[in-house]
């Protein structure tokens, strides 16, 4: 009958050494095999060496040894195996592999995994660092253009920002629903100037989330205030007579650029209406062309639209049509 006690994971350190001595079953391992079966735990690599004070890092830890490690109390974070803090949500997924989430902490720690037989050894590869993570508030109703580039001013806590240079050393980015903003000074202590990327208009009701981040750690967002608008961007034809222009639709009067303009409807100069439709295929959202621009009084005015899904508008300067009877 096969002796299995001399099998790597079950056997203890005094068990295999008999084995080695007398001659026990030990099939086809090696003896580096049977060393690392009956010694501590190795950590080799983190996927993840920064992480919140707040903890609830997700870290999939890369070793040897950690069969049979306790998912409760095995995994710890601090200066010391013993003294440190237990992770949270572990998951032994094989001898090689553990999955963690980080507990709460501050500064440089190491993670230690420890089995039966002790602690991982504290080496350069299972360092992990604490970052505070950022708080964003952004203005009330913050309307970004989805064509990109609209700049806001955020106020943050939690870095302690007070210069350029905070930004660069702290590694501050951002993003805007998800996609990356570019961030800069906002000018006074805990203030940054964000400049969002192009996005899809808000629906009704609906805002985009804007998150800040120090070393690539998330902080919490502000997901209540800003939202991409429909905009245009380009008129073809940036004034007219005050009779107005008659055109066709082989030779429209104007074409409107601009973004989010897929599906939209009530098109007007000012508040008098034209007649326009919008571009087909790769153009439908980003192109309208109007037979005619109605007549309107000397003076600028807004090209207005009512967007499609509950969008809003948002206004601008390209927006802006001007009728004169000058030259």
């Amino acid at each position: 009958m096969l002796d299995t006690s001399c099998r790597p994971r079950r056997a203890t350190a005094t068990v295999l050494a008999g084995c080695l001595a007398f001659g026990g079953m030990i099939g086809a391992l090696g003896f580096a095999d049977i060393a690392q079966a009956a010694g501590e735990p190795t950590v080799k690599a983190l996927s993840v060496t920064k992480g919140s004070t707040s903890g609830g890092t997700a870290v999939l830890i890369t070793g040897t040894g950690f069969n049979g490690v306790n998912e409760s109390s095995g995994v710890t974070f601090g200066a010391t195996a013993a003294g440190g803090t237990p992770a949270t949500n572990v998951i032994v997924l094989s001898d090689t592999q553990i999955a963690v989430k980080a507990p709460a902490g501050t500064g440089a720690v190491s993670v230690f995994v420890t089995n039966a037989n002790g602690a991982s050894s504290d080496t350069s590869t299972d360092n992990f660092s604490y970052i505070a993570p950022i708080t964003v508030t952004v203005p009330a109703n913050t309307k970004l253009s989805a064509a990109g580039g609209t700049n806001f001013t955020a106020s943050i806590t939690g870095a302690g920002v007070t210069s350029s240079g905070d930004v660069t050393t702290k590694k501050i980015t951002a993003t805007v629903n998800g996609a990356t903003a570019k961030v800069a000074y906002g000018g006074t202590t805990d203030t940054l100037t964000i400049t969002a990327p192009a996005g899809t208009p808000t629906g009704t009701s609906g805002t985009v989330s804007v998150m800040v981040l120090s070393d690539g750690v998330t902080g919490t967002p502000d997901a209540s205030n800003a939202k991409y608008v429909a905009v245009v961007t380009k008129l073809s034809v940036v004034s007219g007579p005050t009779a107005g222009t008659t055109g066709s639709s082989d030779k429209p009067a104007i074409t409107i650029t601009g973004v989010g303009l897929k599906g939209a409807t009530g098109w007007q100069f000012d508040a008098v209406g034209a007649t326009c439709s919008a571009g087909s295929g790769s153009k439908e959202d980003t192109t309208v062309t109007c037979t005619n621009i109605p007549a309107g009084t000397a003076g600028p005015v807004t090209v207005n639209f009512t967007p499609a899904n509950g969008a809003t508008q948002g206004i601008t300067a390209a927006s802006t049509y001007t009728y004169t009877d000058l030259g």
